[in-house]
């Protein structure tokens, strides 16, 4: 006979549940401590953002070392006693069949699964208003594929969070998808934010600074790296983003993009994620990431690589120079227009901009 196993007789609110590792996009990963009261607030905060019910079923496809893959939405979901249908990887012909059986209520990807699920034959014909809630993360999501979405019927909802966040920090509503594109919407339930200069003060409306976090959802540091830990804090308990970001008057936030990314060109601050929305614009574009390099002149100036949309022909450096020029200041404009095939990435699809270099 069995014994039944005791539970714990209390509930272990900030006990160690689960490691996961920063994605490395900008150096060496460190272990993020995720408790249980973490998984809580994540339940809570996507819960109350998309509606998450029992009945509830998403495809998990994003790797569970990576926060989005174990909790956006999967956790939540089995949380909510909804179900999780687990694909061995990204696979656009697997999902669309999914799309097509009506077997999908909630959604998440990344803006390259985004990408790569539109430019699928049968993507567009497959009945998607079955899907109740469209969430996009992880990197940034260039405006026209918003666009691309909108046309089709598609609220796809920006937001932004980092595996230290557990990760959903911010989403935007479906009602506000269409009208704030751009946006990653407004805080979570849960989730504390404040951005401010380099002394520490909050900044007005409009004006970047960097992002803070604090609530149920911020891990309590990383594993054996004290030293890490203190870096990442604030001395009165604020996580440090790294992101830098502005709030408009009606309280939606825009992310700048990573306070390290961003360069001074001629005196000037340039915001790659600025420009790579510009340069996704162009037809031509599927994919840009723009990095800083020396100039003897300017201090530093943009470098941009660039992958080709599906059937399009490379256009040439000065086309791309003319298109930025007319819609971004001159500073802003990449030096050079790069092409590649594909970008390093990391398991979960974004792009390692250090590698580039």
């Amino acid at each position: 006979k069995v014994e039944p196993r005791m539970s714990r007789r209390f509930w272990p609110a900030g006990d160690t549940w689960y490691l996961l590792y920063t994605s490395g996009t900008t150096g060496r990963p460190k272990g993020v401590i995720y408790t249980y009261r973490m998984a809580v607030a994540d339940q809570v905060n996507i819960g109350t953002a998309i509606d998450l019910r029992s009945g509830d079923a998403t495809p998990s496809f994003l790797p569970y070392f990576h926060t989005a893959g174990i909790n956006l939405h999967a956790l939540p979901t089995l949380m909510a006693g909804g179900r999780v249908i687990v694909l061995p990887g990204f696979d656009a012909e697997a999902l669309v069949r999914l799309f097509e059986e009506r077997r999908i209520d909630t959604f998440f990807g990344v803006p390259t699964v985004y990408q790569d699920l539109i430019d699928h034959p049968r993507f567009a014909g497959a009945p998607l208003d079955h899907v109740r809630h469209w969430g996009c993360g992880g990197a940034p999501l260039p405006d026209a594929l918003v666009e691309r979405y909108r046309n089709l019927g598609v609220r796809v909802c920006n937001g932004m969070g980092m595996t230290e966040t557990g990760p959903p920090a911010f989403l935007a509503a479906p009602e506000n998808a269409w009208d704030h594109v751009g946006s990653v919407g407004k805080p979570q339930l849960l989730s504390s934010v404040r951005i401010v200069d380099d002394k520490g003060e909050d900044v007005s409306d409009g004006v970047v600074g960097d992002l803070l976090f604090a609530g149920p959802g911020v891990t309590p540091g990383y594993w054996r790296n004290e030293e890490a830990t203190r870096a990442t804090f604030t001395k009165d308990g604020w996580l440090k983003s790294g992101d830098l970001a502005r709030r408009d008057a009606n309280g939606f936030y825009y992310v700048a993009g990573r306070g390290k990314e961003m360069f001074i060109s001629g005196g000037e601050n340039v915001y790659p994620a600025e420009v790579e929305n510009v340069l996704c614009s162009h037809s031509a574009v599927a994919e840009a990431a723009v990095i800083a390099a020396p100039h003897e002149r300017w201090g530093e100036v943009g470098r941009a690589f660039l992958q080709l949309a599906d059937g399009a022909a490379e256009p040439p450096a000065e086309e791309l120079d003319a298109f930025c020029r007319a819609r971004l200041a001159g500073y802003k404009v990449p030096e050079s227009f790069t092409f590649v095939s594909d970008f390093p990435r990391t398991p979960a699809g974004k792009i390692q901009k250090h590698l580039l270099r």
